[in-house]
This record gives structure tokens, sequence and C-alpha cells, in this order.
């Protein structure tokens, strides 16, 4: 990963993350801890960041107020990672330029039938359905490349507990494991589309990039040494997004319906605090394309 000590010195509210972010497990469901409050980031009682409009502050309670409300889902990057307030985050500025609250559904590297469960959970609930469901799956890789190991049904492995030694990038038996990866992504991302469709509202996706896919990084980015492994776990996972990143995205985009609307944006303008988080300027264009989309 990134160097973190100088990814500190250039983003300050990394710091806050370091010190306070608590992650926890929710019968089999790592998840971030509830009611846990800093300078930089807040998490309601039900384990998910709050979002902020107009200055207010907003959380899961907006669903069930009987005002419109979007659902954002997705894992770290859109949990807003390094950002400075619940204000950067990409559901609160996606927030702002649709004027309703958006609510900020994420967890550590997130598993597809989690997110899917927590929207359904949300929808059977909640007074009226929501105005959208965002759904942005990248976690999925990102996790599958931690680990290089997947059930069809059930996704990636505990990605704390690290790669089996065997399973290097490419190797038949990853190769196998990635097989396995697509048949996973295709299935709970088609489950959520589907729900969107009941629902009656649109579905918004946003294929994702990191910054292995930025053309030319900054002199920042290079300075907190992004995308250059420091270790042999790291050079493996790093080497299994890039072998794997192309096919995933064709593979997900492929398992859409015809009425998603597709949030793009150009991987050169992003900009990042490691090479899977953005920084509050990245998060506003992926919230703006989503926005028009």
């Amino acid at each position: 990963m990134a160097d973190f000590r100088a990814l500190a010195r250039h983003h300050e509210p990394i710091r806050a993350y370091i010190r306070h972010r608590r992650w926890i497990d929710r019968s089999g469901v790592l998840a971030y801890a509830p009611n846990t409050e800093c300078s930089a980031f807040s998490i309601d009682g039900f384990g998910f960041r709050r979002g902020e409009l107009n200055g207010t502050p907003y959380d899961l309670n907006a669903a069930f107020s009987g005002q419109p409300y979007g659902l954002v889902l997705g894992s770290s990057h859109v949990f807003g990672f390094g950002l400075a307030r619940d204000a950067q985050t990409i559901p609160s500025q996606l927030a702002a330029q649709t004027g309703m609250p958006c609510l900020n559904l994420s967890f550590p590297e997130a598993q597809l039938q989690s997110l899917h469960a927590v929207a359904l959970r949300i929808c059977a609930q909640a007074p009226q359905a929501p105005q959208f469901i965002a759904l942005l799956p990248g976690g999925t890789l990102t996790r599958y490349a931690f680990v290089r190991d997947c059930d069809p049904l059930f996704g990636v492995p505990d990605f704390q507990k690290g790669a089996i030694a065997a399973n290097l990038p490419d190797s038949p038996t990853e190769t196998a494991a990635f097989r396995s990866l697509l048949t996973y992504a295709r299935f709970w991302i088609g489950q959520i589309a589907t729900l969107a469709q009941t629902q009656g509202c649109p579905l918004l996706f946003h294929p994702e990039h990191t910054a292995f896919e930025k053309p030319q990084l900054s002199e920042a980015e290079k300075s907190c040494r992004l995308t250059v492994p420091q270790s042999d776990p790291d050079r493996w996972r790093f080497e299994t997004h890039r072998l794997r990143y192309a096919a995933y995205t064709d593979a997900i985009l492929g398992a859409l319906p015809t009425s998603a609307r597709i949030a793009n944006v150009d991987p050169a303008r992003l900009s990042y605090l490691d090479e899977f988080h953005y920084t509050a300027d990245g998060a506003a264009q992926i919230a703006t394309a989503l926005a028009t989309a």
C-alpha cells in the first residue's frame, strides 16, 4: 500500500481514521462500529456514516421520515476513508446536488450480498421507495485481490486472514477463483438491479477506477508511493488487480439491465489519497456523474 506516513503529512485527517475508526463483526459481516465520532467522521447507531445536507447531518433515519431519499451502496471509498468531514463523501456530495439525503451504506471491502441485504431491509420497511439505488461495486475486486479466492454464491473469504500461499496471480487456482468471482458478482449485481426494478426506481452504476487506472499520477500521489508495493503481499495484490480489472469491469457492466444508468468519470481526472480512496475532489466528480445519470 501507499506510504501512510507520507499520506498523513499530505492529508492530516487520515490520522483521525487511524486512531478512531473501528471494525466489528456483525454475525459474519465486517462492519463499522456504531456510534463512533471524531473530528473527521461520525457513524450512526446502525453502523453507517452520517451524511450532511445544507449543513445539517442526517443518518439512516432519513429513509423512514417519509421524505425523498437515495441509497448509495459501496465499500470504504463510499464510506470516505481519509476525508476531512462527512460533507465530503460521495453520498453527501450527491445529496448536495440532488437536494435529498443520500444514505451512505458501506462496509469495509463490502460483500455484494451484504449491500443487497441492507438495501432490501430499508426498501421493505421504509414508508416510500428510494428515489434511486446507486451501486459502486469496486470493493468486490479489491477484496478479491487480497485473498484471490472466491465462493460463487457467498463471495470472497475474510480478507483479514490473507491469501492462500499457492493462489498467486494467474495461477490455475487463482484463475478458477476468478471465474467464481465473476459468477458471484454477476448474480448479486443482478439481485440489486432487480430490487431497484421492483421499487420502481433507477439503478445508478459507477464501475469505478483506482489509481492503477490513472494514466499519470500526480506529484503528490507519486510522493506517497501510490501503486508501489511495499511487500510481497502488496505486490501480489497489485498484480491481481491489474490482471483482472478489465475482465471484472466488463463482466459487471454486462450483468446490468438496459435500464441501468451508468455514471462515467474520466480516470485521468480523478485524484487519490491512496490506491483505492478518493480525495474530496475525486469524490465530487463521482457524485456529479451519479447526479447526471
